[in-house]
């Protein structure tokens, strides 16, 4: 009952208030989690096409019927057979995905592991491992902290992407490319992380990508990896709804990302100056334990008034694919008259002040464990 009244405010304003025309409505508990007290709302831009696959018959046994939907209820209580997809055959899939025209098949080539490593590859390893290592380690941390503010699997989900990572790099990712590695290490959270880390962490890695290929560097200077975190923040804040202050892991990574670009621009040291924007990450995530869940007024604030005035404001489009997931978009779509500030929303004070935002700590400790090993690498070499 609860759902279908969300659903009865939500389309009228989605109809009115954004001009959108709603051509299906899905209502139920499609993603469900233990003790999660709220509900998402969920947005995915549809063709006609995309239209007909969601209303075709299919064997799947408890596939909704959309509202509006011409397709009788399926009586085909058989379900699929699981699929015997490999991980090469996904990530040919996932490579596939970046070509518009599919008769590029052809010319793709499958990414793998460097037989011999450049030294900006050797640094990348060691920093992804540190930083993986850092993030499995904090497992039962990040429960235990989410279990007070949350629903209690933090450090779970942050566990299964941190594996995976550490899982590919052994044989898919292209080290000596450091634009091509940050593309596969979103490819693997895309495949194993899920919930809201999941896909906050799909859209960072996305930003950070899309910022380094833009820009097609012969060699990732510390500047562009500067430049793409600073990217990947702005398209967390634009599509999370979050900023400064909201106890999410951008309490973490906007002073890291300030100390940054503030410490390479005066000329230090690039290790070094990693290094103190990790101490300003750490901070910064301590710091959530003093906040207080902050206002959100509105769901159109628009990137610059949520964190930085970047001119790129289309820069990463929602995902239209099924393939990628149809990206959550907003439970704000009514105006929030609860406080917004990630997993933090519906929790009390006394509660908020007793724990750190386990996201933010999870930000933080892999982005000190990152900055560490780069920088004792630099040394060593």
């Amino acid at each position: 009952m609860e759902l279908m009244i969300a659903a009865g405010k939500a389309v009228p304003r989605l109809q009115l208030e954004h001009g959108l025309a709603v051509d299906r409505v899905y209502t139920g508990s499609f993603m469900t989690s233990l003790d999660m007290a709220g509900f998402s709302i969920t947005l995915m831009k549809a063709d006609p096409a995309i239209l007909r696959r969601l209303d075709a018959a299919t064997k799947a046994p408890y596939w909704p019927v959309g509202v509006g939907g011409n397709r009788p209820p399926a009586k085909i209580p058989v379900p699929l057979p699981p699929s015997h997809l490999t991980k090469n055959d996904e990530r040919v899939g996932n490579n596939l995905s970046r070509f518009d025209d599919l008769k590029s098949y052809s010319n793709i080539k499958t990414l793998s592991r460097p037989q011999q490593f450049s030294e900006e590859g050797r640094v990348l390893e060691v920093a992804i491992q540190a930083a993986a290592a850092a993030v499995i380690n904090l497992r039962d941390s990040l429960n235990e902290w989410d279990s007070k503010a949350g629903d209690g699997d933090c450090g779970s989900t942050m566990f299964r992407g941190a594996t995976a990572i550490l899982e590919d790099m052994k044989k898919y990712y292209p080290l000596n490319d450091a634009t091509e590695t940050v593309y596969e290490m979103g490819s693997s959270i895309r495949r194993v992380m899920g919930g809201t880390s999941g896909i906050i962490y799909d859209i960072f890695f996305k930003a950070a990508y899309g910022q380094l290929k833009a820009k097609n560097h012969q060699i990732i200077e510390p500047v562009h990896w500067a430049d793409a975190l600073e990217a990947a923040i702005a398209a967390v804040s634009k599509y999370g709804g979050a900023r400064a202050g909201y106890r999410t892991l951008l309490d973490a990574l906007i002073p890291a990302s300030l100390v940054l670009k503030e410490r390479l621009t005066a000329g230090d040291d690039p290790a070094d100056a990693f290094v103190l924007a990790s101490e300003a990450a750490l901070a910064g995530a301590e710091s959530t334990k003093l906040m207080q869940a902050q206002q959100n007024e509105s769901f159109e604030m628009s990137v610059s008034e949520r964190l930085y005035d970047r001119s790129q404001d289309d820069s990463m489009p929602l995902p239209e694919s099924l393939d990628e997931g149809v990206t959550a978009v907003t439970a704000a779509v009514m105006k929030p008259q609860r406080p917004l500030a990630g997993r933090a929303t519906y929790i009390s004070g006394e509660i908020l002040a007793s724990v750190p935002d386990p996201g933010a700590v999870a930000a933080a400790s892999w982005f000190r464990a990152a900055a560490l090993a780069v920088k004792e690498k630099c040394q060593a070499s």
